[in-house]
């Protein structure tokens, strides 16, 4: 679990050569452009190869990894959900129909929405600028669902429980944790 992640309130974004990191999750929503060569992605022990061109979608905790096998450079975004509350309850209930959107017809589209969110984060964010990224991001997702489509979520249980732990965790992190505590709980 990436602890530091869920406690930005602002979204991120980098580029990245040769990408490699080992299996974590976290509550935000992580978008993987790859620029060029390709990224091996597992995503809930699946491994995806992700080419130059394609966007890789990882939703809320959904443990995932990378690994370049050869070369590959990305352009990532993270997002927390409550940047784009309006979206959050259908994101909560839903996730996206498939992990890779290799769509030539919307792929300038997504890179430039994606690329204006890094040069916006990348200056002195104002509250104007704030709610320029929160509209690219509306942008991306509003092409995302429409491109990629939304499923039901069939681990909604196992989903729950995570987030309860990690909440009960994040709660009592100072106090001497049992074992027999967390179980009782």
């Amino acid at each position: 679990y990436e602890y530091s992640r869920d406690a930005r309130l602002l979204p991120a974004c980098w580029r990245t050569e040769n990408d490699g990191c080992r299996a974590h999750f976290h509550s935000s929503i992580e978008i993987v452009y790859v620029t060029h060569g390709e990224l091996k992605a597992t995503l809930n022990g699946i491994p995806y190869f992700v080419r130059a061109g394609q966007l890789l979608i990882v939703p809320s905790y959904t443990i995932h990894a990378y690994e370049t096998e050869r070369s590959s450079g990305s352009l990532i975004l993270i997002f927390p959900l409550d940047f784009v509350s309006s979206c959050k309850p259908l994101l909560m209930k839903k996730t996206f129909a498939s992990y890779i959107l290799d769509d030539p017809v919307v792929q300038q589209e997504l890179l430039h929405t994606i690329e204006s969110v890094e040069r916006l984060l990348a200056e002195d964010v104002s509250p104007c600028g704030k709610l320029t990224v929160k509209g690219y991001l509306y942008v991306l997702l509003g092409l995302l669902i429409e491109r990629v489509g939304l499923a039901d979520q069939i681990d909604n249980a196992m989903t729950a429980k995570a987030q309860e732990v990690l909440l009960y965790l994040q709660e009592h992190c100072l106090e001497p944790l049992t074992l027999e505590a967390a179980a009782q709980h």
